[in-house]
């Protein structure tokens, strides 16, 4: 979807899952000069002077193993997002799912579903939406879909997202 819709800086940047995509979306925000902020872990109230926050949806066991996270603790922060989000109309809301289709397993998606209701736009790596399920979300819910057929080739798409670099 082409849009003029941007997002605006300083970003907040968070993992629903604890899977490496957060990391990997941060080195793209970093490499673009974009003001951010990454926390595995951030919770609502660490908005500070956020204007955009970035959901990065992916569930690793292995990261929440690391992380000494349990999925049932990743669920309660998505829904605290979600709940914090919808009352919050300052802030900017980007939902990500990067991890392509082997990453589409039922944890992935109860996070994922549980702040796409917030979401002001999607991003996603197109394997991970070869059904077509966040593209349909995107156009049911009027908002901008954003996709790149690989991790390495968000660079555009975040580019044209964040015009106004600070």
């Amino acid at each position: 979807m082409e849009t003029d819709f941007t997002l605006a800086q300083p970003v907040l940047i968070t993992s629903l899952g604890q899977s490496a995509d957060l990391l990997m979306l941060t080195a793209i925000i970093h490499r673009l000069d974009i003001s951010y902020i990454s926390s595995a872990t951030a919770l609502p109230w660490e908005l500070g002077e956020a204007k955009t926050v970035i959901l990065v949806a992916g569930v690793s066991p292995k990261g929440l193993t690391a992380s000494g996270i349990t999925l049932a603790d990743e669920q309660l922060r998505a829904e605290e997002w979600a709940t914090a989000l919808e009352e919050q109309s300052d802030c900017q809301v980007l939902v990500a799912h990067l991890g392509g289709n082997a990453r589409r397993d039922n944890s992935t998606m109860s996070l994922a579903e549980c702040v796409l209701p917030a979401a002001d736009a999607l991003l996603v790596v197109t394997d991970g939406d070869a059904d077509g399920y966040f593209a349909n979300y995107a156009a049911d819910a009027g908002i901008p879909y954003f996709s790149a057929p690989s991790v390495s080739e968000l660079q555009a798409p975040l580019s044209r997202l964040f015009t106004d670099k600070e």
